[in-house]
């Protein structure tokens, strides 16, 4: 499997991306589903790759990143922060 994080990417990879969810914004705020749909479409038309966003609630990404599931063991791995804290120092906030 090739990866961006890695510098293995081409021009077929698609592009994974974990957002996490401020504590305050409701899983299903309209508002909040719209921002983050038009990323998507921003960032796909940018990059000429398609994209997978990973949305995960601010309380819920401890036990998230916790977990034994491939997809967090890599994110936990070889995720890159683009911007924000890193999970480490989410902790605090998180609570």
């Amino acid at each position: 499997m090739v990866s961006f994080a890695r510098g293995e990417a081409d021009a077929d990879s698609d592009l994974d991306l974990v957002i996490v969810r401020p504590a305050d914004i409701d899983g299903d705020d309209s508002a909040w589903a719209e921002a983050i749909a038009s990323l998507n479409q921003d960032l796909s038309r940018t990059l000429g790759n398609p994209v997978n966003i990973l949305e995960v609630g601010a309380k819920d990404l401890e036990r998230r990143l916790k977990s034994r599931r491939e997809l967090w063991k890599s994110i936990r791995a070889e995720g890159i922060v683009v911007y924000g804290e890193a999970p480490e120092n989410l902790q605090s906030i998180t609570k």
